[in-house]
């Protein structure tokens, strides 16, 4: 077995940078990530607008309901269009 240190800073970091992400989709169980994301955001994005993080599920909450919500937001944000 070959483990490795996971560098998520460094990571989020460069999208941020490298492609001016401001989006993040977080396809998990639980948005585990999603407070890491916005504090790699708040440490090294220089936009006014904070970014918008999004999950496809949240616990025990429903599912269908917490990704359409999701996916809602993706679609009448000001960050896509």
């Amino acid at each position: 077995m070959y483990e490795e240190t996971v560098r998520f800073y460094d990571a989020i970091t460069s999208v941020i940078k490298d492609e001016a992400a401001n989006i993040t989709l977080e396809i998990s169980p639980h948005p585990v990530l999603a407070t890491s994301i916005r504090e790699c955001y708040e440490l090294t994005n220089q936009q006014q607008s904070a970014p918008l993080i999004l999950s496809t599920l949240k616990g025990k909450e429903n599912k269908q309901i917490t990704l359409l919500t999701s996916l809602a937001q993706l679609t009448t944000s000001s960050h896509v269009w």
